[in-house]
């Protein structure tokens, strides 16, 4: 969990970026001027990965403005969230080496046969990032 000052250290620092705002009614349209801001909360979605927060709109006590904040680079996190989905799923052979060969992949093992899921075989599929998934193939 990141708080309102890392936040703002990030964006200070270039790793963050703060890419749309808009009026919503979310957060019951209302931020106090005490708050001004509030803590940041985990976002991933159309405009990438990062955190949105909810500030106070002067002008409107029905909508108050909501900041995504966006890692620039969004686009790798992305694909390794969508990677991390898959794990403990069955894929097809065709799906496994479409999966070896993105980027975000440091490695494939075959850990020989499943016992989680009967006639398939188990794979440990290493990330970039460090962390490990498994894969079903059948």
């Amino acid at each position: 969990m990141t708080t309102l000052e890392v936040l703002k250290n990030e964006v200070a620092q270039g790793t963050i970026e703060l890419v749309h705002t808009a009026l919503t009614r979310e957060h019951n349209g209302y931020v106090s001027t005490k708050v001004m801001e509030t803590e940041p909360e985990y976002y991933s979605g159309q405009y990438g990965v990062g955190f949105t927060t909810y500030e106070n709109n002067r002008k409107s006590t029905r909508y108050c403005w909501k900041n995504y904040y966006i890692y620039k680079n969004s686009a790798e996190l992305k694909a390794l969230e969508e990677i991390k989905k898959l794990d403990k799923k069955l894929v097809s052979l065709k799906e496994l080496e479409s999966i070896e060969s993105m980027p975000e992949i440091a490695k494939t093992e075959n850990l020989g046969t499943s016992g989680v899921c009967t006639g398939a075989y188990w794979y440990d599929v290493q990330l970039q990032d460090g962390s490990n998934i498994d894969l079903y193939v059948r």
